[in-house]
């Protein structure tokens, strides 16, 4: 009895010390896959402020499938953490503010088949972006992103359906980590207002938008 009771004393100590370590290793798992903090990439609109550009006499459409507007995207923040956000549904009021910014009037395209909503607005052009995004940060003590990447690869199709334009632009941001620490969203806005600004400028130098 007395070679007994140590022996099981040692295995239920290695017993607690295997379910201690395995509730650890869950746990830590559980953070590392788990936490991705909100933000918002959309900037500010009034930041697409173009009053001196004479708008064309146009009336164009954009188009974000459903799907897309209810996307959420997950990228790397800092110290090991996520950050998430809706790339296309944050981005639909830049778009819109750009395109208002170039022509007369702008309608939301609820879906590419609907030629009658087309035809009864008298809608030259249709704009259709697509949006990929990237983040990570140069920080291991805050989660905010420092750097932030958009990919924008915009193509615009005349009102018979005919691709007729296509622009692709990259943009980056690199900010402070002071400011990103006080603003969590700020690389997001600013690769999103520099993508975008790019577009607006893009759109009115061709021309056959004129």
């Amino acid at each position: 009895m007395k070679k007994i009771f140590p022996t099981m004393f040692c295995n239920k100590t290695q017993q607690s010390v295997r379910y201690l370590f395995l509730s650890m290793l869950i746990l830590l798992l559980f953070l590392a896959t788990s936490c991705a903090h909100k933000i918002s990439i959309s900037p500010p609109l009034q930041q697409f402020d173009a009053t001196e550009i004479p708008r064309i006499e146009k009336s164009v459409g954009y188009y974000i499938s459903p799907d897309d507007l209810k996307k959420e995207v997950i990228t790397p923040g800092g110290g090991g953490d996520k950050v998430k956000y809706l790339p296309y549904k944050e981005s639909e009021p830049v778009l819109k503010t750009i395109l208002s910014n170039i022509f007369i009037n702008v309608y939301p395209i609820s879906s590419l088949n609907d030629n009658q909503f087309i035809t009864s607005n008298n809608i030259s052009y249709i704009f259709i972006p697509k949006i990929e995004t990237n983040s990570s940060s140069r920080s291991m003590w805050i989660w905010p992103p420092s750097d932030f990447t958009v990919t924008l690869d915009c193509k615009a199709m005349d009102a018979s359906g005919n691709e007729i334009w296509q622009k692709k632009i990259i943009s980056e941001a690199h900010m402070g980590l002071p400011d990103v620490a006080r603003d969590h969203s700020l690389a997001g806005k600013v690769a999103i207002k520099k993508a975008f600004s790019e577009l607006q400028q893009e759109i009115i130098s061709e021309e056959m938008f004129q």
